[in-house]
């Protein structure tokens, strides 16, 4: 049945779709009537989508990022380190092209199945690129590419990540590691205390600490 609904759904979806191309067709009313029917039409069987919570692809219910969080949370982290061995935050922004969210879903889930010296190469990377970040918001300069077009009207991406590193405000030491962490915590005993945070560490570039 519910098959059925989705192939209904989507072929009305496909229909309303064509007849918004600017060509003249009989029988239809004006383009922009078309237009709006097809806006209407998106609008409310998404909103329908939502809310009995069905999948009618193209119109889902987006279960990916939809239930409750388990009271011991677990998330990967990555730190940068300078040559006196001290930590900092790593603005999202200096990943990118990358995704730090997708990032560190892959050093958790892939990166142990690499070679040590092919994890050893993707560490360098990793902070070679984060390195040049630094540099470009020390000295004042723009960082990140997602935003090189419109600015701050630039849509966020799936996940909003404080912006560390404003203009001239970037750690003035150069990174000369990484240390990748798994931090776990109690979401009710961090409400009560930000800090209660325990770590354990997964990979350090260099082996050693600098």
């Amino acid at each position: 049945m519910i098959d059925a609904l989705a192939a209904v759904t989507f072929a009305v979806f496909v229909v309303l779709a064509l007849a918004t191309l600017p060509r003249p067709v009989r029988r239809l009313p004006g383009r922009g009537t078309r237009v709006h029917a097809f806006i209407g039409y998106t609008l409310a069987t998404s909103l329908l989508v939502g809310g009995v919570q069905w999948d009618l692809w193209p119109f889902v219910s987006w279960p990916l990022v939809a239930g409750n969080a388990p009271r011991v949370i677990e998330h990967p982290r990555l730190m940068a380190v300078d040559a006196a061995g001290t930590e900092h935050d790593i603005d999202a922004r200096a990943w990118e092209p990358l995704s730090v969210d997708e990032l560190t879903s892959w050093l958790s889930h892939r990166f142990n199945g690499l070679q040590p010296d092919r994890q050893q190469q993707a560490f360098l990377f990793l902070l070679r690129h984060v390195e040049h970040a630094r540099m470009r918001a020390a000295s004042g300069e723009r960082i990140g590419r997602h935003d090189r077009w419109l600015g701050p009207a630039t849509a966020p991406l799936f996940l909003l990540h404080p912006r560390r590193w404003s203009a001239g405000r970037a750690p003035a030491a150069p990174f000369v590691g990484l240390r990748l962490y798994m931090e776990t915590w109690d979401v009710e005993e961090r409400d009560r205390d930000p800090a209660a945070v325990t770590r354990r560490l997964l990979y350090a570039y260099p082996a050693s600490p600098p």
